[in-house]
């Protein structure tokens, strides 16, 4: 439910928002095979999947075909040189990030140039808390980046902005 304020925002974004080079594909039935073909037809400068753990898998279960996908992944993003962003979903065992908390394989942590979470500190209150967890990181710092979650546009901002 939007605020009208909110919804006067959205629609004055509107078209700006629909002018950029955007494409939305949701085939969960190609999995990580059918993406080059993908890569090679709409020449992304981005690549963003959501999520890995809906690729379609012949098995499951298996352990190996994840780790496979995610050097498959690590290689377009080489042979292609644009940033792959591969969101994961998380065991939910605790409230601290962890690299062991990424579901279904240790590939995941072995390649990945940088691997991030976000956790909520508190979920009752509005805007959100969020950290930015970064775990790992080829070319910066690792630590807690803290930032507000505006649920009814969808906006993240860092705390500082508020304070």
């Amino acid at each position: 439910t939007f605020a009208e304020s909110e919804f006067s925002r959205i629609n004055a974004e509107r078209f700006s928002v629909s002018s950029l080079p955007i494409v939305v594909i949701e085939d969960f039935s190609s999995g990580v095979d059918g993406l080059e073909a993908d890569i090679r037809k709409y020449s992304p400068s981005v690549l963003i999947y959501d999520y890995f753990q809906a690729s379609k898998w012949k098995d499951p279960d298996s352990v190996g075909e994840k780790a496979s996908a995610v050097r498959k992944f690590k290689e377009l993003a080489q042979k292609y040189n644009i940033p792959i962003l591969l969101f994961s979903q998380l065991k939910r065992s605790t409230d601290k990030a962890s690299m062991s908390h990424l579901k279904g394989t240790g590939e995941l942590e072995e390649l990945a140039d940088v691997a991030s979470f976000l956790l909520c500190e508190n979920k009752m209150i509005y805007p959100r808390i969020v950290n930015l967890e970064i775990l790992k990181s080829k070319y910066s710092a690792t630590g807690i980046i803290k930032l507000k979650f505006l649920c009814s546009i969808c906006k993240f901002e860092e705390m500082e902005a508020f304070e």
